[in-house]
């Protein structure tokens, strides 16, 4: 097994853990995450005062106040994490509180979320809003690794989508909805360091482009590594620091505004300038793929940053914050998609076609089973079971053999209905492919199949150079790195991955008899999108048509001058053999010789 497919099924066994995953989170926040309706503010380490208790809460059935003190030094370990972070419902604990220089010990009894509905959404929306977008990331992370697993750029980019999705959604808690405190606590520790790890990836990614990359692109990546180990360390003693009650990550310099920037915003900016100096550095396909990776993930590299400017304002009681940190995922996820499908960056329209081919099939076809069930009911339900039996059989039995041509009729409905235009342009050029043999002059050929290329692909500019037969295609010598490729492989080549003096993305070679007679070049789209393959194979065979036009019109035209060089040459033997015999005295030489004559004339 290969290496390349042993990293795509890794990839995507973990891609579906982390939905796995969320689907447990989920079924945490509506089964087993409590509300107790306190709002806290940590005075100093280890201290809370409640700040407010929602009416008709827990908090305010349980006698808590406005004003009241908890050192949550005193609680167990449990206690103290539950009180910090997640309470599990049903459960009942008690909270011992200095009340005007009293301590008293008030009991909770924990509710669930939803016992208020409008805070409940007013607070939470938000949150699912995150998990779907995590979903998504996840999703893409999974397709991009399944359709090109030999990249080796897009399986690092897929692993460091997955390691963020599955880190946040451990940090969030509820790692494993077991109902103990301690699993909670450790996902909380281990989250920090997944998530941190998928950002520092990211800006190895950034790294593999416009090579070989520069020094300062190289010390820009490793203080982006540094930056992700700090944060992910500060996350981690915070949370074990609270749990054995000797460092508070709410209080003190864990909860310090520079340590709360390095920490959050620190990583995600790191990458981020990663990403802008790789985007400074690249050219043509590699640049455009950069800068809309980049661009789909920039609201994720920035929303720690933006949610510290608000991290003290609140809407309607939703905090703003929370919010920006939440949509960035969702926007994230829908900005990867679109780069995707509307942008092309990878080739996703034949997994699309095929999906949507399948889909509506089951659709015609279990639907059809059952509207016909449905309205034979009436009539089943009176005759006998054998007769049910026998008229199911041959309703499945017709359904079944209508498949194959129900599959046709649909594949052509998609195909003309979502990809009409990607099909025309292939076709145009395909059909280039073959009326290039009937041009009869050789620039007329070049500037149509410019033409052609230009209408149809929408590529910057077209470069066709020619062999002179002295060594050279156009400007560049015949030993060139990529002229080389062509010749040997006959095969298409990514400039960007050979040191060639060829310009643009990708070099097709024209040839003929078993060799190459020219090479056609094609620069980066007007759009920044990518060429799909399908597109690359269209190119090709119109580059293969027009390099077998152009040998056969040099061919045509070498023939032509032979025979021209053949008149020239029996007219000369003609003219010799006239003048020897003339000055020989003979008779009627000149007469003889006036056929010759006439075609070195006419010649």
């Amino acid at each position: 097994m290969s290496r390349a497919i042993v990293w795509q099924r890794a990839l995507i066994v973990a891609a579906l853990f982390g939905i796995l995953q969320l689907a447990v989170t989920v079924y945490w926040a509506h089964v087993i995450d409590g509300y107790n309706g306190i709002n806290l503010e940590t005075t100093s380490p280890f201290r809370d005062r409640v700040d407010s208790v929602d009416p008709g809460s827990p908090g305010a059935r349980g006698g808590f106040k406005a004003g009241d003190l908890v050192d949550i030094r005193t609680l167990s370990r449990s206690d103290r994490f539950k009180w910090r972070h997640y309470e599990f419902v049903g459960e009942r604990y008690g909270i011992p509180v200095i009340r005007a220089g009293t301590q008293k010990t008030l009991t909770i009894f924990v509710d669930r979320w939803v016992s208020d509905l409008p805070f409940w959404i007013a607070n939470r929306w938000n949150w699912y809003v995150r998990f779907v977008g995590i979903a998504f990331l996840l999703g893409v992370s999974a397709f991009l690794v399944w359709r090109r697993p030999q990249s080796a750029e897009i399986r690092l980019f897929s692993l460091a989508l997955i390691l963020i999705a599955i880190g946040t959604d451990f940090s969030e808690g509820a790692a494993w909805s077991l109902r103990a405190s301690v699993v909670e606590m450790l996902g909380d520790a281990i989250g920090p360091f997944l998530s941190n790890a998928g950002l520092a990836l990211l800006a190895t990614y950034a790294l593999r482009f416009a090579l070989p990359p520069s020094l300062l692109r190289i010390w820009a990546t490793r203080f982006a590594y540094a930056l992700a180990a700090f944060a992910a360390i500060v996350a981690c003693v915070g949370e074990v620091g609270t749990w054995y009650g000797v460092l508070d990550d709410n209080a003190g310099i864990l909860a310090s505004n520079t340590t709360w920037l390095v920490e959050f915003a620190g990583p995600s900016l790191a990458a981020l300038i990663c990403a802008l100096l790789a985007i400074r550095d690249a050219r043509g396909n590699e640049r455009s793929r950069l800068v809309w990776a980049t661009g789909s993930l920039s609201i994720l590299y920035l929303s720690p940053l933006v949610a510290f400017f608000f991290s003290n304002r609140d809407v309607g009681g939703v905090s703003v914050a929370w919010t920006v940190t939440n949509t960035a995922y969702f926007v994230a996820a829908i900005g990867l998609v679109y780069s995707l499908l509307g942008r092309r960056l990878l080739d996703v329209g034949f997994a699309l076609n095929r999906a949507a081919v399948f889909t509506t099939v089951s659709l015609l076809v279990v639907g059809s089973f059952t509207l016909v069930e449905w309205a034979l009911g009436g009539w089943l339900a009176s005759e006998s079971r054998g007769t049910n039996v026998l008229v199911s059989g041959a309703l499945a039995l017709g359904l079944g053999l209508s498949i194959h041509p129900i599959h046709l009729r649909v594949d052509q409905f998609i195909d003309a209905s979502f990809f009409r235009k990607r099909h025309e342009a292939e076709r145009a050029l395909r059909t280039f492919a073959k009326e290039a043999a009937f041009i009869t002059d050789p620039d007329t050929l070049v500037t149509r199949a410019r033409d052609v290329l230009e209408s149809n692909t929408d590529c910057s500019w077209v470069d066709i150079a020619i062999f002179d037969g002295k060594g050279n295609f156009g400007d560049v010598d015949e030993n060139d790195p990529a002229i080389v490729t062509l010749r040997t492989s006959h095969e298409m080549v990514n400039l960007h991955a050979v040191d060639s003096v060829l310009r643009g993305e990708f070099a097709f070679p024209m040839s003929a008899r078993g060799r190459l007679v020219g090479v056609l070049a094609i620069g980066p789209k007007r759009l920044g999108e990518s060429y799909a393959p399908d597109e690359c194979e269209a190119i090709e065979a119109l580059a293969h048509g027009v390099g077998i036009a152009l040998d056969v019109l040099t061919v045509r035209r070498e023939h032509a001058q032979d025979d021209r060089i053949d008149v020239i040459l029996e007219s000369n033997r003609a003219i010799l053999a006239w003048i020897a015999r003339v000055s020989d005295g003979g008779e009627g030489g000149l007469l003889e010789q006036q056929p010759a004559l006439a075609r070195v004339r006419g010649s």
